[in-house]
């Protein structure tokens, strides 16, 4: 069995959880630690499950008040690198072309 990162117990293999500060994810027995954009990413995703939501709405979501690159497509960026590391939790982030990107559970939570 797999231990979590952060308090060394035992991962029970039905488990979902996701701490944003410290930006481990723990799902199906597994955990991934996310660096804090991609953390936000997933945290605003989960948060409208299902929901597609535009990449100009989550670059003005992670870049509020903080010195902002100057293009959008570190947004996508983000949502590369965060695609590779959750998609052996279960959990899917889908793009719409021309829309925005939707995350999809394909565990149960």
């Amino acid at each position: 069995m797999i231990c979590c990162p952060t308090c060394g117990q035992a991962l029970p293999p039905d488990r979902f959880s996701f701490d944003v500060d410290s930006g481990v994810l723990v799902c199906g027995g597994r955990f991934v630690h996310l660096p804090r954009r991609e953390a936000h990413v997933l945290e605003f995703l989960l948060e409208r499950r299902g929901r597609t939501v535009t990449r100009s709405i989550l670059f003005q979501e992670l870049y509020r008040g903080d010195d902002e690159p100057d293009a959008e497509n570190v947004v996508e960026s983000h949502v590369s690198k965060l695609r590779r590391k959750i998609l052996p939790l279960g959990l899917v982030i889908t793009s719409e072309r021309y829309k925005g990107y939707r995350l999809t559970v394909e565990a149960t939570l």
